[in-house]
């Protein structure tokens, strides 16, 4: 009986000797990633950036110089005027500019002449660029709105004229290193009222042009 039970225990110590040897002597297969673990972390998108609102057009100040080369019309009074003056630019957003003037005037012809003040309340600039480099050109057409004039008449005591118009003209400009200049080949004002105060004063309403060119020079600012 003792034989028969050491011979069982052997046996059960035989057995689990040999599974443990064969267990170890497996080859573990090697575990494959999946996809979920090696796919990789999307890199985070950067926010997208505001757009940038276009530059408004420079503040310019210039002098400038325009002479009537003709005029045609009732109100067409008096010889063709000149005029030196300050134009004053101001860049509203950056396609427009609004012009405004001011200028002494004069017009003479023999044995008469006339002095004053010219004054361009509303004009409207709308720039079109052409060439943007080291020298930056453009292409303004501009609608003067109101302009108005009043002269005082040499040799005829108290009393002046005053005169109201309006045109429009086409200028090309050419801007380099802050500075500026601006002609003015053609342009064209429509008057439209006068009133003299000499005498009984007289007061017209009706229709004239004046042809004009200019030349503006200045800075940017």
């Amino acid at each position: 009986m003792k034989r028969t039970v050491v011979v069982l225990l052997l046996g059960t110590l035989l057995s689990f000797t040999e599974g443990t040897a064969r267990a170890q002597s497996t080859p573990v297969a090697p575990t494959t990633p999946t996809a979920a673990t090696t796919a990789p972390v999307p890199a985070a998108v950067p926010a997208a950036l505001p757009p940038q609102a276009e530059p408004s057009l420079p503040f310019r100040l210039g002098l400038f110089f325009s002479k009537a080369f003709g005029q045609s019309g009732n109100l067409a009074q008096g010889p063709a005027p000149a005029a030196v003056g300050l134009d004053i630019a101001i860049g509203l957003g950056h396609n427009v500019r609004y012009h405004l003037g001011i200028a002494n005037q004069w017009e003479s012809r023999a044995g008469y002449s006339a002095k004053g003040f010219r004054l361009d309340l509303v004009s409207l600039g709308f720039p079109i660029l052409i060439v943007n480099d080291r020298i930056v050109i453009h292409i303004e057409p501009i609608a003067r709105i109101i302009r108005g004039e009043i002269l005082f008449p040499a040799g005829t005591g108290s009393g002046a004229l005053f005169r109201v118009e309006s045109g429009f003209a086409v200028a090309i400009t050419a801007a380099m290193a802050h500075w500026f200049v601006a002609i003015e080949p053609l342009s064209i004002d429509f008057r439209s009222f006068t009133a003299d105060t000499r005498g009984d004063g007289r007061t017209e309403t009706g229709y004239s042009s004046l042809w004009w060119y200019q030349i503006t020079a200045g800075r940017e600012f």
